[in-house]
C-alpha cells in the first residue's frame, strides 16, 4: 500500500471513525501533539485541509493523510489512523473486488463461447436434415433412416415380437456427394444400393441392449416359428464370439443384393469384382439391413442368395446370410476355398 492514494469522502472518515479504525489524538483544547512511535503501525495526521476529500501519501510504514470537510476534526486537531489493520483490510476488498471482476469476465467468456458453440450445433442439425431430407427424396423407398426404424418397431409389435424401441442415433451424415453419385451410377451396372441408418442400441421389454447378431436373434422369443417371417434357421452359432460383436451406428450404402458376376465364386475371386472403396458387410449388418428394409416395404432381399460377409466365425471360415423368405432367413458359414451357386457377395460404400 506504501505510495498509494487513498481518496475517502468525509462521511467514509466518519464512519472508518466509528468503527475504531481511525481515532481522535489531539484536542483544541489540549495543544499537546501526539507523536507516532517509530514501532507503531499508527500515523500523526496534520490538521484539517480546505481540499476535498481525504488523501494519503506513504512514508515507509507511516502515512500522512489531509483531512478535508470532516468537521468532526477541530482545528488544531490531529487524527492517528490504525495502518495496519485499515490497509489490510483495504487490500483484501480491492482483490476481492478484482477477483470477482475477472470472474464475471470468465463467466462471460465462457457463455460466449457457449452460445456460440449451440449456434454452431444447430447450425450443423439444420444441415445435417436438410441433406437427409434431399438424400431421402433422391433414394425413395431405398431411403430406410429414422422413419424406417419405427415402422420396423410396429412390424414386430404387429408380429407378437413384443415392444422394442431402437435408439437413433443422432450422428453427421457422412455419406459425401461422390458416393451418392457413385451408388445412383452403379444402379445402371445391376449395383441397386440402398441408404441404411444403423443403431447402436435398443430396448427389449424395458431393458436396454448392444444391437448384435445375437441380440436380434434372440428378441424373436420362439425360433423357427413360421408365423414369425423374421426368424431364422440354425442355432450354430449360439457361443461364437462374432455373434456378440456390435452394430455401429452409422450411415451406409450396401447393394441390396449380390453383385454380378460373384455367385458361384471362391472368395478371392469375390474379392477382385469388389471395386475401390467399396467392402463386403459383417453378419449383424447384412441381418439389421435386410430386416429393416423388410419391415419398411414389405419386400424381401437376399429371397435367393447368401451375401458372404467379411466376419470371422472361427476355423478360417465366414460367415453368409440370407435366404430371406417366408420361412425366415438362413446364416452360415464357409471356408475361402469353397463356392457355391447361390451365394454371392454384397458391396457397401
Amino acid at each position: 500500500m506504501t505510495g498509494e492514494i487513498l481518496r475517502l469522502k468525509p462521511e467514509e472518515v466518519r464512519k472508518l471513525i466509528k468503527q475504531g479504525k481511525i481515532k481522535l489524538a489531539g484536542d483544541p483544547a489540549d495543544p499537546t501533539p501526539v507523536e507516532a512511535k517509530p514501532d507503531e503501525t499508527t500515523t500523526t495526521v496534520s490538521p484539517i485541509n480546505t481540499s476535498a476529500g481525504v488523501s494519503a501519501t506513504g512514508i515507509g510504514r507511516r502515512r500522512l493523510l489531509w483531512v478535508a470537510g470532516a468537521a468532526i476534526v477541530g482545528v488544531g486537531g490531529f487524527l492517528i489512523v490504525k495502518n495496519e489493520e485499515y490497509n489490510r483490510q483495504e487490500v483484501t476488498r480491492q482483490n476481492s473486488a478484482r477477483a470477482e471482476r475477472a470472474r464475471l469476465e470468465t463467466f462471460r467468456a465462457e457463455s460466449a463461447r457457449l452460445e456460440a458453440v449451440r449456434a454452431e450445433v444447430a447450425r450443423q442439425e439444420v444441415t445435417r436434415k436438410a441433406e437427409i431430407e434431399r438424400v431421402a427424396k433422391l433414394f425413395g423407398e431405398d431411403f430406410l433412416g429414422e422413419q424406417a426404424i419405427h415402422k420396423l418397431e410396429d412390424k414386430f409389435r404387429a408380429s407378437r415380437i413384443g415392444d422394442v424401441k431402437f435408439e437413433i442415433p443422432i450422428i453427421p451424415f457422412h455419406l459425401n456427394q461422390t458416393q451418392l453419385e457413385t451408388a445412383k451410377k452403379d444402379e445402371q451396372k445391376g449395383k441397386a444400393r440402398m441408404v441404411v441408418l444403423r443403431p447402436e442400441f435398443m430396448t427389449v421389454r424395458g431393458e436396454r441392449q448392444l444391437i448384435t447378431f445375437a441380440s436380434l436373434y434372440n428378441i424373436y422369443g420362439v425360433r423357427n416359428n413360421t408365423n414369425n417371417p423374421f426368424v431364422g434357421s440354425g442355432l450354430w452359432f449360439d457361443s461364437a464370439p462374432f455373434a456378440k460383436e456390435g452394430l455401429k451406428a452409422k450411415f451406409a450404402l450396401p447393394t441390396k443384393e449380390v453383385i454380378p458376376g460373384s455367385l458361384g465364386k471362391k472368395w478371392n475371386e469375390q474379392e477382385k469384382l469388389i471395386e475401390p472403396g467399396e467392402s463386403r458387410r459383417e453378419v449383424v449388418e447384412v441381418l439389421w439391413d435386410i430386416l429393416l428394409y423388410y419391415g419398411t416395404t414389405d419386400k424381401r432381399l437376399l429371397g435367393s442368395h447368401l451375401d458372404w460377409t467379411k466376419t470371422h466365425t472361427g476355423n478360417g471360415d465366414f460367415g453368409c446370410l440370407g435366404r430371406f423368405n417366408s420361412g425366415g432367413y438362413e446364416v452360415t458359414n464357409r471356408n475361402p476355398s469353397d463356392n457355391g451357386t447361390y451365394v454371392g457377395v454384397c458391396t457397401t460404400l
